[in-house]
């Protein structure tokens, strides 16, 4: 393995065969079934990006001494790649915001068997029928108030966003006045709702669909509270410490809030919150 492969895997990147002279899209470790990282190798030097963890490109060098010709060179050349990735990740989201808008376009308010399973039968999603397929929800995804992508969630629960969206630093929003929480996914910003209307406490709650994306978020937000999921990798509960904010988690490993809500039941959970917030 090449010092660089070295370097994009200690990144997450999985990278099987290395190309040259391209932006190459890969899997990562934490998304093997999605080509969610890329890089880009250009002999002397390449560029890496795990979308869900780092949010610019990093650059590793070979380490070998150069000429001032060779180094302006060299510089040269990683400015011409990285304008490259940036133009066609920028073309990217752009055809994934006008698709989601399509999609939402074609979406009708209903229930939805996901949200059965997660003890919120009676709420009605934006669901997209398509022929011969079954029904997805689809949960719009914002930036800076505007439409940037989708997290589409299927009846067994599997998740995916478009093609080339954005991802970093998005959210759905519910509320607009008080303490602002930040979760990450839909239910359990909804499980999070209900607690809170039960303790009668005002909120503006931001789901933020991932762990990484919730730490980029909590920069944005200097005052927020976090509610994180108790993952069996630690991921929620790093990411909460190294926000610097309050959080709280369930107990239970595996736990986010959404099962803490259907295992205990509306008045035991809000009261167990209320203890720990």
């Amino acid at each position: 393995m090449s010092s660089f492969e070295t370097f994009a895997t200690e990144r997450g990147l999985i990278i099987d065969h290395l190309s040259s002279g391209r932006w190459v899209r890969v899997p990562t470790v934490d998304h093997p079934h999605k080509r969610n990282g890329a890089y880009f190798f250009g002999g002397d030097y390449a560029h890496c990006q795990n979308w869900a963890t780092m949010e610019n490109a990093e650059t590793w060098f070979d380490g070998k001494p150069r000429t001032p010709f060779e180094q302006q060179d060299m510089n040269k050349r990683m400015a011409a790649s990285k304008e490259i990735h940036a133009k066609e990740r920028a073309e990217a989201q752009r055809k994934a915001a006008e698709k989601a808008k399509l999609i939402l376009s074609q979406c009708e308010l209903n229930q939805h068997a996901y949200m059965d399973s997660k003890g919120f039968a009676e709420v009605n999603v934006n669901v997209w029928n398509r022929p011969d397929l079954e029904p997805v929800m689809c949960i719009p995804m914002f930036c800076d108030a505007v439409i940037v992508g989708l997290q589409i969630i299927d009846i067994q629960g599997g998740k995916k966003f478009l093609k080339g969206q954005r991802t970093n630093d998005c959210y759905f929003k519910i509320g607009q006045s008080g303490q602002v929480f930040l979760c990450e996914g839909y239910a359990s910003a909804l499980s999070l709702k209900a607690i809170l209307s039960a303790l009668r406490m005002p909120y503006t709650i931001y789901a933020t669909f991932s762990a990484g994306n919730l730490g980029r978020m909590a920069k944005n937000h200097p005052g927020a509270y976090i509610v994180a999921d108790n993952d069996a990798s630690g991921t929620g509960q790093r990411v909460a410490e190294e926000s610097g904010l309050p959080w709280w988690m369930p107990e239970t490993v595996g736990y986010d809030v959404n099962d803490f809500h259907k295992e205990h039941g509306l008045f035991k959970a809000s009261q167990i919150f209320r203890k720990q917030y």
